[in-house]
């Protein structure tokens, strides 16, 4: 699930569409067509040792995944903004 659509599990594509005051809106695209627009908080450090290739984690509650986190290729990461997280 992303930002309460669900994305199927496969292709996708992620695009930074805009950056204002730390927060950054993402479009996370299906190649079968369900796409999201989600805010998120630019991490700095901890990025995940993989180089060159992009890196999400993914938060369970229940049966469900969510998107938590993503880190691009150039090691910049983002912490998705959870609607009610507390």
């Amino acid at each position: 699930m992303v930002a309460g659509t669900e994305i199927p599990a496969g292709e996708n594509t992620i695009q930074v569409l805009s950056a204002s005051d730390g927060n950054v809106v993402l479009l996370v695209r299906s190649e079968s067509g369900p796409q999201a627009f989600v805010l998120t908080n630019r991490l700095n450090g901890g990025a995940p040792r993989v180089s060159g290739e992009v890196h999400v984690t993914l938060q369970r509650r229940g049966d469900v995944y969510r998107l938590d986190q993503i880190w691009l290729a150039d090691h910049t990461g983002f912490q998705v903004l959870q609607p009610g997280a507390e």
